[in-house]
């Protein structure tokens, strides 16, 4: 059984939704429920209802998913959907509230993409590409004729255009430093090689995030660029009004075939009962990740359909061996041994969540399964911890302060560990703040800015975009550890990295699991999620690819 079909089966005999994403969930006190048994099943409050609800929103899923057509017309010319704010610019780094993403997956134009269905990446926009023998180059096969808004055609110097905007411009432009632009270069019009500076197997994980733009419209630093930017995606801006809509148009010489919607806006509504209250009266057509209290509303609604994502998320809490304490092993192991996750997903999430098992979910390749029935969390021991506090020079209490954006289900977990660590002299300091300010601080560098911060992570099919992400391994500064276990994790991932080899990569990946929770635990993983959307019951014809769902063949019934 795959580990997505193996994750359904756990959705059904649990009786238990899916947590949504953190970042948008609503929480409540929640109500005790059993650990979870022999099986391994999530804890949480679970009810019949709740696994009809998930049952259904997967089969709605693969419903309009299948109902994807060549051709198809529309009812409705225009598409409306709510998110919480205006993302400034039109960029991928811009675009990761998941509020935003039908605007991440129309407006902008994804040079790899993952096949779930075939298990492997492939390029839309390449008839082809081989690696080099020693795994230290590409050369991709660009499809000729391919339109862009400016009415030129994508070729090699664009994609090299691309990947410089990237690298420049995005936040997650460390994702492609591994790239040697000095070496890479055009062949021809439709021929071109990127260079490697190591061998890299796992360079289709990058290059995944890394979106499409006209090299010739293009300036370096001209940030006006990204209010309508110019590429081979399939809708360009049309309209911004600041703080309240942006509307973009389909573009009708898209490759892959003009979008049967034509219009899409998106809604700036910031209160989220709001937003859920325009979707109930029909003033919008879809809203991203409705929180946890809304669920029911829109599974029993008769203009309403719920459908799910297929990507799973993980909620951490990181911590930073910048803070001497946190640098000390015997101090991050008490933690994760007075942290209870199972108390957290009830009291946090109303019992609507998956307590993680690794630092991995199940979807991820390298996913340990035999942690569904034998997780390698240590079980819970107040005694045990509080021996470790006074062995590492801390018994009399230590004080640390925890980051963390100020939404209830960030605010819930901060108070059931605060309770939790509280038990073991661990007395928090919260600093609950907006997303934006939370990222600036933990990208800072600055090490002594915070202690303990909360992220989600998203698991991608590769997860060495996990395991790497400067959420985690960066914020959370690891080779600052007294022991230098970070080193030594460093030196896994640089091998995971370097591997073309699956299976190699996922034996490394079990590795770095088993190293983790011998000697690192850097951050604590406290639940994993799935996310749910509801949407207008005639929209169809959208495509589910992990945790992106495109919109460009999508319409209305």
């Amino acid at each position: 059984m795959s580990a997505r079909m193996k994750q359904v089966a756990v959705l059904i005999l649990a009786f238990s939704m899916v947590l949504l994403a953190l970042s948008a969930c609503g929480g409540g006190s929640g109500t005790s429920s059993d650990s979870p048994d022999a099986s391994g099943q999530p804890a949480g409050g679970g009810s019949d209802l709740a696994a009809q609800i998930a049952q259904e929103a997967l089969d709605y899923s693969a419903q309009v998913d299948s109902e994807r057509k060549a051709g198809a017309t529309s009812s409705k010319d225009s598409l409306v959907f709510a998110a919480v704010v205006d993302p400034g610019r039109i960029s991928l780094d811009n675009l990761l509230d998941f509020t935003q993403y039908p605007f991440a997956t129309s407006c902008v134009e994804y040079f790899i993409r993952w096949d779930f269905e075939a298990g492997k990446y492939y390029s839309p926009v390449c008839d082809s590409y081989e690696v080099d023998a020693d795994g230290q180059g590409v050369t991709f096969h660009i499809t000729p004729g391919i339109k862009m808004h400016d009415g030129e055609t994508f070729e090699s110097s664009d994609l090299l255009t691309s990947i410089f905007a990237f690298r420049n411009d995005a936040g997650l432009g460390w994702q492609l430093d591994f790239i040697d632009l000095d070496a890479s270069k055009a062949i021809d019009e439709y021929t071109c090689y990127l260079k490697f500076t190591f061998p890299n197997g796992v360079w289709e994980v990058s290059l995944e995030m890394m979106t499409l733009i006209s090299g010739k419209s293009y300036t370096p630093g001209d940030e006006s660029f990204y209010q309508k930017p110019v590429g081979p995606a399939a809708y360009r801006v049309t309209e911004w009004v600041p703080g309240d809509h942006i509307t973009v148009t389909a573009f009708e010489d898209y490759y892959r075939g003009a979008p049967p919607i034509k219009t899409q806006t998106m809604r700036i509504i910031s209160d989220r009962t709001s937003a859920f209250m325009a979707l109930q009266n029909g003033e919008i057509d879809l809203l991203w990740n409705i929180s946890a209290d809304q669920v029911a509303t829109a599974y029993q609604s008769d203009d309403l359909k719920l459908v799910m994502t297929g990507q799973n998320m993980m909620i951490y809490m990181g911590m930073n061996a910048g803070n001497e304490a946190l640098a000390d092993f015997r101090v991050r192991q008490a933690i994760y041994l007075a942290a209870n996750r199972d108390d957290i997903v009830r009291g946090a999430y109303d019992g609507l969540a998956f307590p993680a098992n690794s630092i991995l979910t199940v979807e991820s390749i390298g996913y340990n399964e035999d942690y569904d029935t034998n997780s390698p969390f240590p079980a819970r021991d107040v005694e045990r911890a509080k021996a470790l506090m006074e062995e590492a020079g801390y018994g009399d209490g230590l004080t640390l302060r925890v980051l963390a954006e100020s939404t209830i289900n960030f605010q819930l977990v901060v108070e059931q560990l605060s309770a939790q660590l509280g038990e073991i002299g661990i007395t928090l300091e919260p600093e609950l703040t907006d997303y934006a300010s939370v990222s600036a601080k933990i990208f800072s560098g600055d090490t002594t800015a915070y202690d303990l911060y909360m992220q989600v992570v998203e698991d991608c099919a590769d997860s060495i975009a996990t395991i790497d992400n400067p959420m985690l391994f960066g914020a959370s500064h690891p080779e600052l550890s007294s022991d230098g276990s970070g080193d030594t994790y460093r030196e896994i991932c640089d091998s995971i990295r370097s591997t073309g080899d699956l299976a190699k990569r996922t034996q490394l990946y079990l590795d770095l699991q088993e190293f983790f929770f011998d000697k690192g635990l850097y951050w604590l993983p406290l639940a994993a999620s799935q996310t749910y959307v509801g949407i207008d019951k005639d929209l169809t014809g959208l495509r589910f690819n992990g945790f992106l769902v495109y919109f460009e063949e999508s319409y209305f019934r």
